[in-house]
């Protein structure tokens, strides 16, 4: 419902724009752009994860004294953007006719947030084996390992506002930069949380026999909240023709953005986090401000 409402207020307002007789602030182009960006996962502790995550106290693992590894994963994920760009036509903002472009749209983000995880491996000897030749001991083991693995994983759908300079547009290959900002809401936030339990068969020459493997997944819920970022556009358009009536409206981008995101975890802490986009799209010109 949320989303659907945000939705209809851009489409509301772009079309009041384009509407009037004389505007002095123009539709210029419209963009899509879609693709991935990265950032490091956070790791929690057991406790920071009860929080997000009540009901998984059993999950933990029991034997502390056992050897541990924490995960620590590089997030890949993807986001998706559709907006408009404003030029101003009238005579008291002669400066910026040219440049710059005022972008304003929506943004969709998805991605994981937290971690969590742990390993515990015990071996026990079960038997001994002895070379009828040679007189030398095998040993077999029996070796079990439990992980739990976690993460909070969290959507994402924000106001995007940016300014776009770019070099001259007359040429088929143009080059722009800017300054942008975002604001939104995070919506079907879930910690999900795996446990797993291996055993295997191991002799002296390092030969397993995997006969148990177990995987118990839960899902919990979390609460809605909200995200900010500031960020960098930078990349390059290209013209996909200069003469045809139609292509030459179109521009193939692609779009880089560093960021500096802020994101709201009611059950956790508020995170800063360092984020990069690789964005390809396309920018349709509508009209010129010329």
């Amino acid at each position: 419902m949320k989303v659907s409402l945000f939705l209809l207020l851009f489409v509301l307002s772009a079309k009041s724009l384009w509407a009037q007789d004389d505007p002095s602030i123009i539709i210029h182009d419209v963009n899509i752009l879609y693709g991935g960006y990265g950032n490091h996962d956070n790791d929690i502790s057991s406790a920071e994860l009860l929080n997000l995550a009540p009901g998984a106290i059993d999950l933990l693992l029991e034997d502390t004294n056992s050897p541990y590894n924490y995960f620590n994963s590089f997030n890949g994920a993807y986001s998706f953007g559709a907006g408009i760009g404003l030029r101003f036509t009238s005579r008291e903002f002669e400066s910026l006719r040219s440049n710059p472009t005022l972008r304003l749209g929506l943004t969709y983000h998805n991605g994981s947030l937290l971690s969590y995880g742990e390993s515990n491996t015990t071996t026990v000897r079960i038997d001994t084996l002895v070379s009828n030749q040679t007189g030398e001991e095998i040993y077999v083991d029996s070796v079990n390992t439990s992980i739990l693995d976690a993460e909070y994983k969290t959507e994402q759908l924000r106001i995007d506002a940016a300014i776009i300079y770019r070099t001259s547009e007359e040429k088929k290959l143009t080059l722009f930069g800017g300054l942008g900002l975002t604001a939104g809401m995070t919506f079907n936030n879930q910690t999900e949380v795996y446990r797993s339990e291996r055993s295997e068969i191991e002799d002296g020459n390092n030969l397993s026999t995997n006969f148990l493997f177990e995987v118990e997944k839960r899902i919990y819920t979390n609460e809605t909240s909200f995200a900010l970022s500031a960020y960098l556009p930078f990349g390059t358009e290209y013209r996909i023709s200069k003469s045809h009536p139609m292509w030459s409206k179109m521009h193939l981008k692609f779009e880089m953005r560093p960021s500096l995101t802020f994101v709201d975890i009611p059950e956790y802490d508020s995170l800063t986090l360092s984020e990069f986009h690789g964005l390809f799209g396309i920018r349709y010109e509508v009209s010129s401000s010329q």
